[in-house]
């Protein structure tokens, strides 16, 4: 038993992923091109990419409570397992700007030193050669926008400065006071950090001025502060720069200044927060007993004691009646749809509905017996006929039962509909009951609402107040130190292998997407295969591949190239194909094609050449009177006298349109297509076109005709029943898939006889099924490829 796999469906499957798969494989050249340019790209980007690394510090912020925790518990108002502080509070304070500003001034990052390379420009921080420092005020603390100066020493005791901005150039002595014109300043060398061979003179120094807001927000935007854990007081504090000790610095400073803030404001806060404390307490005793006061009098006014209770009872008794009217509306439905059904004419002999839910028995029954009645009716209509004396019975007595049941659901419709109408009164009164309860509620939750504010309000301030008292005594930093700032040793970015790795990846993507859209947005055949898959069971013949410009388009003598070899392919099929069809002897061949520039009379002419080296007369006929080309193959004037004055003129013989040439040796006769005629549809129609072909068939082994193509005109479909076989001639990179769908439907309708396909102009990367199996240019005669003689100069 054959496994599934081996079907049909799955071997096709099959073949068209390994279609798909070579079509990349084929590319692999542009896969390897991409990887080396993507890689080479990395390495580069790598060699002059500026490396980030990644500062962190940790700190705890502190409980202020965790003190007297032990007091609040044993009191009863503590709450064990929860710390007191407000983490995001503190997360927020430390990357405010406030704080950022004190780290700005302390650090002096208002000024940054860069010394510039011939690539890359790199910070100098706390080892640049010289300082720059202001005289007064930093005027650039209200100005919108930075200064970069061009520091360049030119000896131990004198520098250039250029400012960028302005192009102001000059020459100073390092300590002189220096006005550029937005502030005073001056330049001394940094005695420690200056070296001894003086490698700092004549190179390029960047001063870099901030105003301090820009280096707030600079500095600020590059800080994240994060809590390490959900109900965790911890709080990882992380920088990226380019600089790591610079950064490392700041988070310290941060700290520093964050625990320095706390210390100065506690004793401040603290006071002011007892006494706001004390305060408020007063005033919430007399609001609260005011709300406790309000309500005692409210339920005393209204008579309340349990309003939800109340309202409770309310919605159960509405339910009951909704739940009564419900069904009541279903019997009224019901009754309706009997009263219908019994009323209608063309249900006369049709069966009463039974067991719908009527809550009347005597309805029931009645319909019961009113269905028996009719049973029995069509049983006796079925032998006999309606005039039989038992049918005439029966049919009265199921009127009278049908008056009767009809009387029945009238009385149950108005006893219903009274129903209906006392239960909806007991809805409506009940309605109005409800309606009142939300009043009553809302007004006496509005005053227990303000009671339990008050309540919680004054419980919350008392123990705040004892918080505060015991807050006071206390004077620490508001945050422990857990891991000072460090800095991690490799760069977090780039990282080289998930470059290197994305460049790799990325010299594979875009090769493949470039292939992908091409071949999504292709709509051109380029090989057999193509054709194959889209004409299905037609033959092809074969494949004839693209030849060069500087190339012969013509089969020579004793020819060996690729083109020539196709032809003879073409010719070896063509007899298996003639021999494969039974019946007498046949030899008339149509070369055709769908659309104009297919190549139909370059395919045309060379078969003809290929046939004749086979010591076989043929002739060749340019039947495409409308557009010649036949002519240029034999360099003879488009105008020459051919098949047009033929059909045209009955006084024209066979004989002085035929001309006989000898080309590579062989004979072969050509009738040219003629002079272009203005009908030349109707030409074709004639009965000369049919004698010319009988009379021609038995002088030559094999008649190719040249005709005009299918889908533009209709030349060739008036003439299509002459010919005994037909080449159907199609053109890869030209020929659109979607055309073969019309030679498929000619073929299905068999308006062309005997037809196989010809692809022409196949490159020689997709001649032979995409050249999976093809052989190359020649078969014999291999190519010297740049190797072979590298390695024969080398003598390997």
């Amino acid at each position: 038993m054959n496994s599934t796999s081996n079907s049909p469906i799955f071997k096709e499957e099959d073949n068209n992923l390994r279609e798909e798969i070579d079509k990349y494989l084929f590319q692999w050249k542009w896969f390897v091109l991409g990887v080396i340019i993507t890689l080479t790209g990395a390495f580069l980007y790598l060699r002059y990419a500026t490396p980030i690394y990644q500062s962190t510090a940790t700190i705890l912020v502190k409980d202020e409570k965790k003190g007297e925790a032990s007091i609040l518990e044993d009191l009863g108002s503590g709450t064990p397992g929860f710390s007191s502080v407000n983490v995001e509070d503190e997360i927020q304070i430390l990357k405010s700007k406030n704080l950022m500003s004190g780290v700005v001034d302390d650090l002096n990052l208002t000024t940054q030193y860069l010394l510039e390379g011939n690539i890359k420009t790199v910070e100098l921080y706390n080892s640049q050669p010289f300082d720059f420092t202001f005289i007064g005020q930093d005027s650039l603390g209200n100005q919108g926008y930075s200064r970069q100066l061009e520091v360049e020493p030119i000896s131990n005791s004198k520098y250039k400065i250029k400012e960028v901005s302005t192009e102001t150039s000059s020459e100073h002595s390092f300590g002189d006071v220096v006005n550029l014109g937005f502030g005073k300043f001056t330049i001394v060398p940094n005695k420690t950090n200056l070296s001894e061979n003086n490698s700092w003179i004549n190179k390029k120094y960047i001063v870099r001025l901030l105003p301090q807001f820009s280096a707030i927000n600079k500095y600020q935007s590059a800080l994240t502060v994060e809590n390490t854990g959900r109900r965790s007081s911890v709080i990882s504090l992380s920088m990226q720069s380019e600089n790591s000790k610079k950064s490392e610095d700041i988070l310290n400073n941060i700290i520093k200044q964050f625990n320095n803030d706390a210390i100065v404001d506690k004793n401040l806060v603290s006071e002011n927060t007892f006494n706001f404390i004390a305060e408020r307490l007063e005033i919430i005793q007399e609001e609260l007993d005011s709300v406790e006061t309000n309500k005692k009098e409210f339920q005393t006014e209204n008579k309340i004691t349990d309003i939800p209770s109340e309202a409770q009872l309310y919605v159960e008794d509405i339910r009951e009646i909704q739940k009564s009217r419900v069904e009541v509306e279903t019997q009224l439905e019901l009754i309706k749809y009997i009263k219908d059904y019994l009323t209608d004419t063309n249900r006369s002999s049709d069966l009463l509905p039974a067991n719908l839910g009527v809550t009347d028995s005597g309805i029931e029954s009645s319909i019961s017996e009113y269905n028996q009645l009719v049973i029995q009716r069509n049983n006796q209509l079925q032998t006999g006929t309606a005039s039989n004396p038992i049918v005439i019975n029966l049919n009265n007595q199921i009127d009278v039962i049908k008056s009767n049941i009809l009387t029945s659901l009238n009385n149950k419709t108005k006893s219903l509909e009274v129903k209906r109408r006392d239960i909806i009164n007991q809805q409506n009164n009940l309605d109005s009951k409800i309606s009142s309860v939300p009043k009553n509620s809302l007004i006496f939750r509005d005053i227990t609402r303000q009671q339990n504010i008050k309540e919680n309000l004054f419980l919350y301030l008392l123990q705040k107040r004892e918080e505060t008292a015991i807050s006071l005594a206390i004077t620490a930093p508001s945050a422990k130190v857990i891991d000072d700032a460090y800095s991690s040793r490799s760069p977090i970015f780039p990282k080289k292998q998930i470059i290197y790795l994305a460049a790799f990846i990325l010299g594979i993507i875009i090769p493949f997407l470039i292939i992908y859209v091409k071949n999504l947005l292709d709509n051109k055949i380029h090989n057999r295969a193509d054709v194959e898959k889209e004409t299905k069971l037609i033959p092809i013949l074969g494949e004839v591949p693209k030849i060069d410009t500087k190339e012969s388009e013509t089969v020579g003598t004793n020819d060996r190239s690729i083109l020539a070899e196709a032809f003879r392919i073409l010719r070896t099929n063509l007899s298996y194909f003639v021999k494969s069809i039974k019946g007498e002897e046949k030899n008339i061949i149509f070369v055709t094609s769908t659309v104009k520039g297919e190549g139909k009379t370059f395919v045309a002419f060379n078969l003809a050449l290929t046939l004749s080296t086979s010591d076989k007369k043929v002739l060749l006929i340019g039947s495409d009177i409308r557009n010649p080309q036949l002519h240029r193959y034999i360099d003879r004037p488009e105008q020459s006298k051919g098949l047009s004055e033929y059909l045209y003129d009955e006084k024209v013989t066979i004989e002085s349109v035929t001309d006989s040439y000898k080309i590579n040796k062989k004979d072969i006769s050509i009738i040219l297509s003629g002079r272009i005629p203005p009908n030349p549809a109707e030409l074709l129609m004639r009965d000369r076109f049919k004698n010319l072909l009988e009379e021609v068939k038995d002088k030559y082994d094999y008649v190719v005709v040249d005709t005009a193509p299918t889908m533009l005109v209709t030349d060739t479909l008036l003439i299509s029943q002459h010919a005994d076989f037909t080449v159907y001639v199609t053109r890869a990179e030209y020929t659109d898939k979607r055309l073969l769908k019309f030679p498929v439907e000619l073929y299905h309708e068999k308006k062309l006889r005997n037809m196989a396909f010809v692809v022409n102009n196949v490159s020689v990367s997709n001649y032979g099924y995409g050249n999976k199996y093809g052989y190359g240019y020649t078969y014999g005669a291999e190519k010297e490829t740049f190797f072979t003689k590298l390695k024969s100069k080398l003598r390997f």
